[in-house]
């Protein structure tokens, strides 16, 4: 995934779609977030979603059982701003 998205921002301006999971934030969204800030700011629009919804058997993993609460979003949203990423919600 990186080597490709680093190959598609050297021709053009991308679009990353990037889904918050809930309890994910600090391992994963921030994580991300990071690597495009550090890689490919200047060539991308992160697309960060909120439209987890838990199915089929997500009940049976604690961590995903949920869908991603305000809170989680707000941290997605500022640590984005933080790294100066141009983002979309």
């Amino acid at each position: 995934m990186l080597r490709n998205h680093s190959i598609a921002a050297r021709d053009t301006e991308i679009t990353i779609r990037h889904l918050v999971l809930p309890n994910h934030v600090e391992c994963c969204t921030k994580h991300v977030l990071k690597w495009i800030a550090d890689n490919i700011r200047e060539k991308a629009i992160v697309n960060i979603m909120a439209q987890y919804r838990p199915e089929y058997k997500a009940h049976e993993h604690p961590d995903i059982s949920r869908s991603v609460t305000r809170e989680e979003m707000k941290e997605a949203i500022d640590y984005a701003k933080e790294l100066n990423i141009n983002y979309i919600t």
